[in-house]
């Protein structure tokens, strides 16, 4: 039950401006920290600096890694004397089955081209005479390697092929 008649004005006993004018310097402190109002993401990363830095940092560093992503391409593609070389793996049942397919990218005429893969510790040579498209292999791997490496040889110069074994 209240003492106010209905429709008059509430009358507050506590008043904000009278306690911070008694109050200590530490209060005082304390309160402006608390008292304005609360800043974006972003503006808090730019506050000082040391953030800026930082910032430009991160952001100088994915736009390079991008760059980097972007340009470099697949590895286990190339592309030698106006043809397409691709490497694929696969390891099952203590082996690795490696596979270069040979496509054509210009009227170039196939010339028997040399292929050294490895995988692990075990590595097979072989060549692509000129009417075969494809050299398949297998290495002995009791566990499964991470990477297949293939060195194409052609007259057109030396491709080296990276890829994951799946």
């Amino acid at each position: 039950m209240t003492d106010q008649k209905p429709g008059s004005e509430i009358e507050l006993l506590y008043s904000r401006e009278r306690r911070l004018k008694n109050a200590s310097t530490n209060a005082l402190f304390a309160e402006s920290l608390h008292s304005g109002a609360k800043r974006g993401f972003f503006r808090s990363l730019v506050a000082t600096r040391s953030l800026r830095f930082l910032l430009l940092a991160i952001g100088l560093t994915a736009v390079t890694t991008v760059i980097y992503q972007l340009s470099s391409g697949p590895k286990h593609v190339g592309t030698s004397g106006g043809f397409r070389y691709e490497l694929q793996a696969t390891w099952f049942d203590g082996n690795v089955y490696a596979v270069v397919l040979r496509s054509s990218t210009t009227d170039a005429v196939p010339t028997r081209t040399a292929i050294r893969i490895g995988a692990g510790t075990e590595s097979s040579a072989g060549y692509l005479e000129a009417g075969v498209m494809e050299f398949r292999t297998r290495l002995k791997a009791e566990e499964k390697p991470d990477i297949t490496v293939a060195l194409v040889e052609s007259p057109a110069g030396t491709l080296k092929l990276v890829c994951p074994v799946k």
